[in-house]
């Protein structure tokens, strides 16, 4: 049967109906039996299945078959035999801290050479070198010197000097004075194969109008000979004075 509460209890109020007693806590009526006898309570079912609210158990409560409850009060420390059902996964927690780094590996091994590079630009020209001790001189020719003077008939020759046939080539400066013509003064190369000779005058200069001489040369009597020959109109005292270098 239905148990009519009384109306705006106060704390600690109590009120009791088929013999149990339930204490006003201020917001709920609890019952405060120490045991109960569910065939005693209306309304619970020995065979079925029975609902409670607000129900407050003190002591111990035994059920031949299973309770099953919306929630429970108090700590629940001392329940026993109760499995819970598994919650969800939670959310994954955050990444810890990053780990020391490891230490080096071991060096690997060197590479294949690479291919040569192109060649540099060509380096600066260096200082001159310190000058060399001079060569050994070589050996002079011979060195002559003659001097003369003759009456001059034109183009008549006459022999001015003389040389060895071995000796193959002669360089002369030769000087000719004239108190009537002026001077001369000239250079003449001459050189033989033993049989014919060869003569070349140059640098050759005067005074007066005309040449005093023609210097020429010739083999006679196993010598070479120097020969002045007077020009056109040339008489008289002819002086001269000659230097000469022998070759080989």
């Amino acid at each position: 049967m239905a148990i009519n509460f009384p109306s705006n209890p106060s704390v600690g109020d109590t009120h009791s109906a088929n013999d149990i007693t339930w204490k006003w806590d201020g917001s709920t009526w609890k019952v405060g039996i120490s045991t109960i006898n569910a065939a005693t309570i209306p309304g619970i079912s020995t065979t079925g299945v029975s609902y409670f609210y607000d129900l407050e158990v003190v002591q111990n409560v035994s059920v031949g078959s299973s309770v099953t409850a919306g929630s429970y009060y108090g700590d629940g420390s001392s329940l026993s035999g109760i499995s819970g059902v598994s919650g969800p996964t939670g959310p994954t927690g955050a990444p810890g801290p990053a780990g020391p780094s490891g230490p080096a590996g071991p060096s690997g091994s060197p590479g294949t050479a690479g291919p040569p590079g192109a060649d540099g630009n060509d380096g600066a020209i260096g200082p001159p070198g310190p000058t060399g001790p001079p060569g050994s001189g070589g050996s002079g020719g011979s060195v002559g010197t003659g001097s003369g003077n003759w009456t001059a008939s034109p183009t008549v020759a006459h022999r001015l000097d003389t040389i060895a046939l071995t000796n193959e080539i002669a360089d002369y400066t030769l000087y000719f004075s004239s108190g009537t013509y002026g001077k001369q003064s000239q250079k003449v190369t001459v050189v033989h194969d033993g049989t014919n000779t060869q003569t070349q005058e140059y640098a050759i200069t005067y005074t007066g109008n005309d040449l005093l001489v023609s210097v020429g040369s010739s083999i006679f009597n196993g010598e070479v000979t120097i020969n002045a020959t007077p020009e056109n109109a040339i008489t008289g005292n002819l002086e001269y004075v000659f230097t000469r270098i022998e070759g080989v």
